[in-house]
């Protein structure tokens, strides 16, 4: 299968694509030629999907992905060092700084966070992978 997109949205938070492109050419783009909303009538042409279906699909989705956050707001969260851990093998120095700044600016406002929640060093080692 081949296909052809469009990014009706910006790339990142970062991003205005406004700047580069006018909205009329993303309402165009999102009213003839939403990959989705064609396929979707190309389904329900068949007879193989209809609005009804199309109705329990979003709630089953919506109740699955509700239940996942309420699962995960009981999983303690990584120590906040792994904020700088992902990207380095060896963090360079600015992120050092951003690190040891967060630290401080944790120790000195503790009552306005909830450090309980998150997992010590060990904790997180140890933890089983749930991959």
């Amino acid at each position: 299968t081949q296909s052809t997109g469009y990014r009706i949205g910006h790339h990142s938070t970062s991003d205005d694509s406004s700047r580069y492109r006018p909205n009329s050419e993303i309402d165009e783009w999102n009213a003839t030629n939403n990959p989705i909303t064609r396929l979707r009538g190309f389904i329900e042409s068949r007879g193989l999907w209809d609005a009804e279906r199309d109705a329990q699909l979003n709630s089953d989705a919506r109740d699955a992905v509700l239940s996942a956050f309420r699962e995960a707001e009981h999983v303690p969260k990584p120590p906040i060092d792994e904020l700088f851990n992902d990207v380095y093998d060896t963090p360079p120095a600015h992120l050092l700084q951003q690190r040891d700044h967060l630290r401080a600016h944790l120790e000195e406002y503790a009552e306005h966070y909830q450090t309980d929640h998150f997992m010590s060093p060990d904790e997180y080692a140890n933890r089983p992978n749930p991959r």
